[in-house]
């Protein structure tokens, strides 16, 4: 028995013994691999360690239009402004060459001289032939038997060799050859000691001072006179360039290069703006996620998650156009929701797969953790809650036993005044174009603009940026981040833009006062008949006019004025006098109006009381007619405006016992200034 006791113990203490060297051996190898592991990639064990659940916890992102300016990078040979050839104004041999590859040289320098001693030989030669001519003549002329052919060939010779003598003399002054435009020498054919025929092309030259690059491509995406930043690739140097067109539907970009550094055949990179894409689906490039079938992301699609594959286009600062896969309202999932404290956020979507469920959370901001979104209800915004203050309850009073008295009739209260209702404070009018014009003026320095103006028009608020080309290439980025009905950019003088941007404004109904407009003017009449004119000639008015708005393009004006004329007469002592009231009724018609001009026109009803005072007979009638007209308004503010008519009225009359009927058809022009309430 105690032998097998003893051997018992014995197993009992192997078994115990191996069982603490295999647990010793497991957590040793746990601890010194898991570590090693650990270190080596952290993320694989917590991606191995974590477990997804069968609904995940996600935040989405409505995705909304926004603008997407699309860029070209292109590139161009630096060409220069102008190239010129030099010619060889004689044949010869070049004698020296006082230029080389790259000299600048002015118009009239002498770049190469030609050896003139062949040409000092012929002009010897042909000075000693007109000498011995000139003897035989004055032989044949002194001979006894005179030979009229003979003196005839001697006088054919001596001009043909004074010819030739004035031909080589022009040559020898032309020995020089000179350079015929200012510029650098970019080519030369010849060296020294070659011998070249006349008007051979010794060499180009080049000027540099401007440089173009010849646009090939695209050229219908730049406008005349736009400028563009060029880095020229050699030099590692930003210029600016000029869009100019030529006569021949070239176009071409122009750069200054005063200091010369810019050499034709180097290499120009620039951009151009191939489109604008509005509303547009754009994401950051960092939620774009990647698989082996292209890029794509998770939408939200009821309660599951959907993988919408995407057909991406052009990348400008980090933000990709998408082409295909996404729309504007839909829900994209951002990242997942670890747990519901706030902050922690996957920085990686692990659990998001096609079809998985899901459950959309928001940040609840007053329990500070993510919450379920529920249907039809925004996000959680934060309620401040009040402390209340705890009353202590009154103490309780023990009332005597009274005798019970007849309650006394209670006075009938008086009535009360109601209280003024408070004015209503309007609210902070337009915040958009408040907070624009602010982040313009904070920012002047940096966007570099002159000035800016703002224009409260009818329908819209307009803000007028006046600045440089390198300026409104910023704004147009600045204006992208605003809600902006609309912009335009003008160009108003060479590297002077006005950029001009349109806000929505709420329209007040217009009262009956806001409809009306009065005004003043000064006239002037060109009477047609003939008659008239040689009379009286032209006449000057001064008049009032009142408009009432029917609609927003039609009106009704109504003017009246007067005018009169004196006119001396030779025939009799008394002056003629015409005086008359022109009363006129219109309907106009108002064009599409313009932060500056309002131009309209328009058809009415003349009326025109008149008197005419002359030795024959007085006359007091009226005259009635039509009129056409055209005009405009300039607004000086927002309630001023001068105004300018033009009108052509035909009024006649017959005059009883005259000879000819009264005509007072005339042109007639309104020039004055006008109030809106």
């Amino acid at each position: 028995m105690i032998m097998n006791m003893t051997m018992n113990f014995k197993t009992f203490s192997r078994l115990l013994l191996s069982v603490v060297l295999v647990f010793m051996f497991t957590f040793t190898t746990v601890i010194v691999f898991g570590a090693e592991d650990t270190a080596a990639a952290p993320g694989a064990a917590e991606q191995t360690v974590e477990k997804c659940p069968k609904t995940v916890k996600v935040l989405v992102e409505e995705i909304k239009g926004s603008m997407f300016l699309e860029f070209k990078d292109l590139e161009g040979e630096i060409l220069p402004w102008k190239k010129d050839e030099f010619k060889s104004p004689i044949a010869g041999g070049i004698k020296k060459l006082e230029i080389s590859v790259g000299s600048d040289v002015k118009a009239g320098d002498v770049v190469a001289l030609i050896d003139d001693a062949p040409i000092k030989k012929e002009i010897a030669l042909a000075k000693a032939n007109i000498s011995k001519w000139k003897r035989q003549l004055f032989r044949r002329e002194h001979w006894k038997v005179r030979s009229e052919r003979a003196e005839l060939q001697a006088k054919r010779n001596i001009k043909k060799y004074t010819d030739l003598l004035a031909q080589k003399e022009e040559e020898l002054k032309k020995n020089q050859v000179t350079s015929p435009v200012d510029g650098r020498i970019d080519v030369l054919k010849v060296n020294e000691g070659d011998f070249i025929s006349k008007d051979f092309i010794m060499g180009t030259i080049v000027n540099i001072e401007k440089v173009r690059i010849l646009l090939e491509t695209y050229a219908d995406k730049v406008t005349d006179g736009q400028k563009i930043k060029i880095n020229i690739k050699e030099l590692s140097k930003t210029v600016e360039g000029v869009v100019r067109k030529d006569a021949e539907g070239s176009t071409f970009i122009y750069i200054e290069n005063s200091d010369k550094q810019i050499l034709h055949g180097m290499t120009a990179q620039f951009r151009i703006l191939f489109q604008e894409h509005k509303n547009a689906v754009v994401l950051p490039r960092g939620k774009i996620l990647k698989d082996e079938a292209g890029h794509f992301v998770y939408v939200v699609n009821g309660k599951l998650a959907r993988k919408a594959v995407l057909k991406i286009g052009p990348v400008e600062n980090g933000r990709t156009l998408i082409l295909k896969g996404l729309a504007i309202g839909d829900e994209m999932i951002v990242s997942e929701v670890l747990s519901a404290k706030q902050g922690t956020l996957k920085e990686k979507m692990i659990c998001v797969s096609h079809d998985k469920k899901i459950k959309i959370m928001v940040m609840d901001e007053v329990k500070g953790r993510y919450v379920k979104m529920k249907k039809g209800r925004p996000p959680v915004k934060p309620v401040v809650v009040k402390k209340e203050v705890v009353k202590k309850p009154p103490a309780v009073e023990i009332k005597k036993e009274e005798k019970k008295v007849k309650p006394e009739p209670k006075p009938k209260p008086k009535p009360k005044k109601p209280k003024p209702t408070p004015k209503k404070v309007k609210p902070e009018e337009y915040p958009k174009v408040k907070a624009f014009i602010t982040y313009l003026q904070n920012n002047k320095d940096t966007l570099g603009y002159e000035k800016l103006r703002k224009i409260v028009l009818e329908d819209s608020i307009q803000v007028i940026v006046y600045c440089s080309a390198a300026a409104r290439d910023k704004l147009l980025v600045v204006i992208h981040k605003f809600d902006v009905e609309k912009y335009g950019v003008v160009k108003v003088v060479p590297d002077k833009y006005k950029v001009s941007t349109f806000f929505k404004r709420k329209v007040k109904p217009k009262t009956f006062l806001n409809k009306l407009r009065i005004g003043a003017t000064l006239g002037f009449y060109k009477m047609s008949d003939t008659n008239f004119d040689e009379v009286y000639g032209s006449m000057t008015s001064f008049g009032f006019d009142i408009s009432y708005l029917l609609s927003d393009n039609l009106d009704i004006w109504v003017y009246l004025g007067t005018s009169s004329k004196t006119s001396e007469i030779d025939w009799h002592e008394e002056d003629l006098k015409f005086k008359f009231t022109p009363l006129s009724l219109d309907l106009r018609y108002h064009f599409k109006k313009n932060p500056q001009w309002g131009f309209f026109a328009g058809v009415g009803l003349n009326i025109y009381p008149f008197e005419d005072t002359n030795p024959i007979e007085d006359v007091k009638d009226s005259a009635t007619g039509f009129n056409v007209l055209g005009g405009a308004y300039y607004n000086i503010t927002r309630n001023f405006s001068l105004q300018l008519i033009l009108r052509y009225n035909t009024v006649k009359k017959e005059i009883e016992n005259a000879d000819n009927d009264l005509n007072m058809d005339s042109l007639e022009m309104l020039l004055g200034i006008s109030v809106r309430f």
